[in-house]
């Protein structure tokens, strides 16, 4: 670095001169190209265009003051001048500062290549011109006139394309410019055929996006860093400035990307952006150099230019275009001067070896080339080539700004890095005395409590208030006991010493227990704690440490409420279980509550009791030992809520098989999958339904079972469970608690939701002993519970007294309903002798008839036997035939019936259909006023039958249709409607279902499950 001091001069010049040499190679005046204009011709007869494209750039015959055409030149004589292209045909001096006129440019092209489709790439090349190729019209951009009123600026860079069918032909640009200060083609068209023109197009446009793109990126990169830093960095900001007016000036300058996004933008907003940015981009860069060497640079000199700025941005802001574009070059030699001055601090910075300054010189001095190339250019001493160098001055400048703005991240984070390093080993040195000092006092304090303890045990001469004291003594040293052990488990934590033991758990038990256990801290403060957690949930963790994480939340609570509630609760989310412990006390500040899970932090409450602030901290470390997060929710109205979530309990091997008290004796079963219904020993009486979702749980189930004779439906999937239900006639339904998709609590209530509590008994295995899993059980329809661990004697006899239980309620239903079929018969008796009486007088023959018919229908009737509940649907309808055979006659064919069966060979309840018909007669058809007609079917549709019956009667009132099943209508006497309701509801589980209106019928709808037609209860 000394060595860098001795020759920083000779190094600073150096790299001046060599900047410069490289500038003015790059825009050297003459084209190195052969192929030019001379003379204003381009001569292509010997070059093939598909070499590629030609910089239309040189001598171009200019007729300044006249706009003329193809014809002009064809039929008369001009005097032209040669004028290089690109320039201008105006001069402008500072003492002439006015440079707007017009004119036209002529260019001979002589080539061989005809009958080709070529393309001219155009840029600005004035604020208007018309292109014209011959007498051809092929571009224009903006009006261009001889005089301001008729003149239009516009920017639109653009691709002209033409075919050439001739061996030479005339490019003619007329030019106006009443804007700039500048008049005549600023850049030089390129000649091509059309696909390498097209090329060139997209080259550019892909050169720019690429550009626009890692501006933005790195501007945005850059703006995120500054807001989301507390103390916002200068030199970040005037990095995000700079490359904002770099991106903006891409945007206005160049290719005029701005006018493809925006095609009617006007020039003089284009002019007034493309200014400022000359204006700001310099003003940025010296307040960047500013906060990089504050004790070098003037504070004056960055006012001065501030203000400079300010003034010239209201100048631009309120003056027309072609005021201010005059004064282009007073601009560049004010920042000249700038950056001439900042060159100088940085040749003083080197001196102090100071970070960044040489590159800051080279930066700068680019800078300074470009604007004195540019000065040149507005006095058209020199023609710059495709923007010269200023483009790539400038982001120089940025990437040397963004260079410096990331190493002196990179320094701070280093810095950052050893500090923290050196913090962490004070940290450990700390713990480490906290450990050692927590372990050397557990052991006497432990003898102390029980010093203490047994003092008040047999201190029969101690005094209330000795015994009292010595009370409050023992609670103070658990308390102290709490805190060494927190301190230890937090040393433990610190080391990963600690090692979780993890297996499901029952979430609620844990909850109790420290409930139980905390109770006594509230002393007599009026707080009541309580839990609101599902029996059935379960976690998987490591049980010891979830009771000291809630004994830690609901201490922490205890502390600060004085009264109210405090409530554990939780809810499942997917695979996670949410906990949250909810006090009603003082609540923790907004601004606090990332804090409190620090380890020794404490948050002050006035008239409150400071805990050790580790609680807390513990806390958070054995959540995140589960794999799950902590943190608080507060309001100083409502108090405090913190929540953590853990892992639900996981598919491990069950240890019920060691869970008997006596071990059964294991049958040569093969341990087999259950994923689907297994069917063991089909013909036995009784049915059992066993689900669990252990496999191992299963086996043991069956080889205790398989001794008894009973036919086992087992699986441990829970939904091919539901399915069993569905299609098999069952007896008793073993359920394991704790299933995966569909636990035992639900599948019990889903086997209520169609069987009550003696069609089919539920026994309920659990490892739980809380009366509350119990009662929830209950609530839902259980008949009985079996906890681990469990006899198979026990087993067994349950499992009987269930089946046992069933039988006799069956019997007892049966009975009931005999009772009931035996309401329905009086009532047709009754009115079919009256029939066959009135009909001995008046038409013995059919008297005779109709008692053939009645014989028969009783004969069907008394075969029913008031203990068999099914029989063949076909005897149902010949029931129905002969009931109808005397209400016709009875009635004179006033009832006419339809009968339309499609499915037939199953089994019903007797008695079911005749009082259906006989209701359709007696309140809907002998109601309505002629005769009526009654439509009896049978279908199958979707695993289930459906029995039909309906009428065109008179229909029956909404308000009766409401009423007219249940059990609270006393006013109605449908006996036989309600009969048959309460017997399809015992069999299928499924009422009887009515649709009917006034004056439009009555539909009865019967609907019978398909797997269980056929059989007896």
């Amino acid at each position: 670095m000394k060595m860098l001091k001795k020759y920083s001069l000779f190094i600073t010049i150096s790299l001046i001169i060599l900047v410069v040499s490289v500038v003015f190679d790059i825009t050297k005046i003459s084209n190195t190209n052969t192929l030019q204009v001379v003379n204003g011709c381009l001569d292509l007869s010997h070059y093939n265009l598909q070499e590629g494209p030609i910089k239309l750039s040189g001598e171009w015959e200019l007729y300044k003051n006249q706009l003329l055409t193809y014809e002009d030149f064809q039929n008369n004589h001009y005097q032209a001048q040669l004028q290089n292209v690109p320039g201008s045909f105006q001069p402008t001096h500072i003492s002439n500062i006015k440079g707007y006129g017009y004119g036209t440019y002529r260019l001979k092209v002589k080539t061989n290549d005809i009958n080709k489709i070529l393309g001219l790439k155009i840029l600005t090349m004035s604020t208007s011109y018309k292109l014209m190729i011959n007498n051809e019209v092929v571009a224009t951009n903006g009006i261009v006139a001889t005089n301001k009123q008729g003149y239009k600026s516009s920017f639109r860079p653009q691709i002209v394309v033409f075919n050439n069918t001739n061996h030479e032909f005339d490019i003619i640009v007329q030019v106006a410019n009443y804007t700039y200060n500048r008049t005549g083609m600023w850049h030089s068209m390129i000649l091509g055929e059309y696909q390498q023109v097209m090329n060139l197009k997209k080259h550019s446009t892909h050169r720019a996006v690429f550009l626009l793109g890692g501006i933005l990126f790195t501007l945005i990169y850059h703006v995120g860093i500054f807001f989301l830093q507390k103390k916002n960095n200068k030199t970040n900001l005037y990095l995000i400035i700079s490359l904002s007016i770099m991106l903006i000036r891409i945007l206005f300058t160049g290719d005029y990307i701005i006018t493809s996004l925006f095609p009617n933008i006007s020039v003089a907003f284009i002019a007034r952006v493309e200014y400022l940015t000359i204006i700001w981009g310099p003003s940025a860069v010296a307040l960047f150099n500013y906060t990089l060497f504050e004790d070098i640079v003037s504070k004056l000199s960055i006012k001065l230019t501030i203000g400079y700025a300010v003034f010239c941005t209201i100048i631009i802001t309120i003056l027309p275009t072609y005021v201010y574009t005059n004064y282009v070059i007073v601009l560049e030699i004010i920042y000249i001067l700038v950056f001439i001055y900042l060159i100088y601090c940085n040749y003083k910075a080197i001196q102090k070896d100071k970070t960044f300054s040489v590159l800051c010189t080279i930066g700068y001095s680019s800078v300074i080339c470009a604007c004195i190339l540019d000065v040149l250019y507005y006095m058209n001493i020199i023609n710059i080539i495709d923007g010269g160098i200023t483009p790539y001055s400038v982001f120089s400048i940025l990437t040397i700004q963004v260079f410096i703005v990331a190493h002196r991240y990179e320094k701070s984070f280093e810095d950052i890095r050893k500090l923290s390093t050196e913090l962490i080993k004070q940290d450990k040195i700390k713990d480490d005395f906290l450990a050692y000092t927590s372990h050397e006092i557990k052991t006497p304090l432990q003898g102390m409590i029980g010093l203490i303890e047994h003092i008040i045990e047999n201190g029969e001469n101690l005094y209330d208030t000795q015994k009292e004291n010595l009370t409050y003594a023992v609670k103070s040293g658990r308390r102290l006991s709490q805190l060494v052990n927190n301190i230890l488990d937090y040393a433990k934590l610190k080391n990963n010493d600690i090692k979780l033991q993890l297996k499901n758990v029952t979430l609620l038990s844990v909850a109790h227990f420290v409930i139980n256990t905390q109770k006594y801290l509230a002393n007599n403060q009026d707080i009541e704690i309580s839990c609101n957690i599902d029996p059935k949930i379960r976690v998987y963790g490591d049980e010891n440490r979830l009771i000291q994480i809630l004994t830690n939340l609901v201490s922490n609570s205890l502390k600060f409420t004085k009264q109210g509630e405090i409530k554990i609760s939780c809810i499942k989310q997917n695979t996670l279980i949410r906990v949250c412990v909810e006090d009603t006390g003082c609540g923790i500040p907004l601004d606090k509550l990332q804090q409190i899970f620090k380890a020794y932090n404490q948050v002050n409450h006035t008239n409150s009791v400071l805990g050790t602030g580790l609680g807390l901290s513990i806390s958070k470390q054995l959540v995140k030992l589960h794999g799950g997060e902590i943190w608080a929710e507060s309001d100083s109205k409502t108090g405090s809520k913190f929540y953590f979530t853990l892992q639900a309990s996981k598919n491990t091997v069950s240890q019920l098989s060691l869970n008997f008290r006596s071990k059964p004796r294991l049958k040569n079963i093969k341990q087999q999958s259950f994923s689907k219904i297994k069917i063991l020993k089909k013909n036995n009486k009784n049915t059992i339904l066993i689900v669990d979702d252990d496999s191992a749980n299963l086996q043991v189930l069956i080889n205790i079972l398989s001794t008894e004779d009973y036919r086992l439906i087992v699986t441990c999937n829970s939904k091919e469970a539901v399915k069993a239900i569905e299609q098999y006639k069952i007896d008793i339904a073993i359920l394991d608690i704790m299933m995966d998709e569909i636990s035992g609590y639900d599948l019990c209530k889903i086997i209520r939701s169609t069987y009550n509590l003696y069609q089919l008994p539920v026994l309920m295995i659990t490892a739980q002993t809380h009366t509350e899993a119990m009662i929830h059980g209950f609530k839902l329809g259980a008949n009985d519970f079996l906890t681990k661990p469990f006899s198979s004697e026990e087993l067994k006899a349950r499992i009987s007294t269930l089946i046992n239980m069933r039988t006799s309620a069956i019997e007892v239903i049966n009975n009931k309903v005999a009772f009931l079929q035996a309401q329905i018969k009086p009532h047709f008796i009754y009115n079919a002798l009256n029939v066959i009486v009135s009909l001995c007088d008046t038409d013995p023959n059919k008297a005779s008839d109709l008692l053939i018919d009645f014989s028969s229908y009783l004969r069907k009737s008394f075969d029913f036997s008031n203990t068999k509940n099914f029989v063949p649907i076909e005897s149902e309808i010949e029931y129905i035939k002969s009931y109808l055979a005397i209400e016709q006659v009875r009635f004179e064919n006033k009832i006419k019936c339809n009968f339309n069966i499609k499915y037939t060979g199953f089994m019903i309840p007797p008695l079911i259909l005749q009082p259906l018909v006989e209701n359709c007669i007696k309140h809907g058809i002998l109601k309505k006023v002629g005769n009526g007609e009654i439509n009896i079917s049978i279908y199958k549709k979707n695993q289930k039958i459906y029995i039909i019956v309906e009428d065109d009667g008179v229909g029956i009132s909404k308000n009766k249709l409401n009423t007219i099943l249940s059990d609270t209508d006393t006013v109605s006497k449908s006996v036989g409607l309600k009969n048959i309701n309460k017997r399809l509801q015992h069999y299928y589980g499924v009422g009887l279902k009515i649709d009917s209106s006034i004056q439009k019928g009555c539909r009865f709808i019967i609907e019978i499950p398909e797997n269980i037609i056929g059989e007896e209860y």
